[in-house]
């Protein structure tokens, strides 16, 4: 591990930490502030590097706590600010995580936003990016698996 990874590999291992100690009930006073924070460095500059991180990030807060609550923690900072966050986060960046780990982080985290909140995405306002998202996925998953017989 070089000295970015030890960093970035501190930085989650702290992350998740908070999650796996703190119950929902005693975060909920600092999620939105947190969220809002993560939102306002996103706009005033965005990296690759922090990209990847949040993607990590909101995708370890929807494997603790579920789609749901991660939809509604985002809808409640503006509404209907999850199909934004879909479009220009999840969608446009996801295929930039590297690593086993965060693959497999951002693997479980993406299948249960696209699974388990259907009443956001299949029949509310969000009914598009899951179409998009899922098709985006099944097109990745065939170039790979294309690209690994070769």
């Amino acid at each position: 591990m070089n000295g970015n990874q030890i960093v970035r590999f501190q930085a989650m291992t702290k992350s998740q930490f908070i999650f796996a100690v703190l119950f929902r009930e005693a975060m909920n006073q600092y999620l939105r502030p947190v969220f809002m924070l993560l939102f306002q460095r996103l706009t005033s500059s965005k990296t690759v590097k922090f990209v990847k991180c949040l993607l990590v990030y909101f995708c370890s807060f929807v494997n603790k706590y579920g789609a749901a609550a991660f939809i509604e923690m985002i809808d409640t900072i503006e509404p209907k600010f999850m199909g934004k966050v879909v479009d220009r986060l999840f969608i446009a960046d996801l295929q930039k995580i590297s690593g086993p780990t965060d693959k497999r982080i951002c693997s479980v985290g993406v299948t249960r936003i696209l699974c388990e909140a259907p009443q956001y995405m299949l029949n509310g306002d969000y009914a598009v990016y899951w179409l998009v998202f899922v098709l985006i996925k099944i097109f990745q998953t065939l170039l790979t698996t294309i690209h690994q017989h070769k």
